[in-house]
């Protein structure tokens, strides 16, 4: 890992999908969607560092994306209603091309990872 680390985060199961969350909560059926949303939230994180960006998705078998910062051309951010209401939204990075290098939902503060990555 190079440089200071400027943010750290996992995606936000209940800011993502509220009411779906409460479901799932109310539901001891749906309990186990519950975890494995759990799961798979806990695995997946993004590291912005002074010159990179780490995207880190898996339990067992892993995915990892490093970008530089300053190769960074595009980040879009992505908010529906619900999300615009509680702070959360999906992510895309973009370096060059018309395809993301790293697409990440649900995170919390989505245009603050954006002012980070854009400056």
């Amino acid at each position: 890992m190079n440089g200071n680390v400027r943010y750290e985060a996992n995606p936000s199961m209940f800011r993502n999908r509220p009411i779906t969350f409460l479901i799932c909560l109310v539901s001891l059926i749906l309990w186990p969607i519950l975890l494995i949303w759990r799961i798979q939230a806990i695995s997946t994180k993004i590291l912005i560092t002074d010159e990179s960006v780490q995207y880190e998705k898996g339990l067992l078998a892993k995915t990892r994306v490093d970008l530089r910062i300053d190769k960074i051309r595009t980040v879009s951010v992505k908010q529906g209603l619900i999300q615009r209401m509680l702070g959360a939204g999906d992510i895309a990075i973009y370096t060059s091309g018309d395809v993301p290098e790293i697409v990440i939902g649900g995170m919390k503060d989505p245009h603050k990872i954006r002012q980070l990555l854009t400056g």
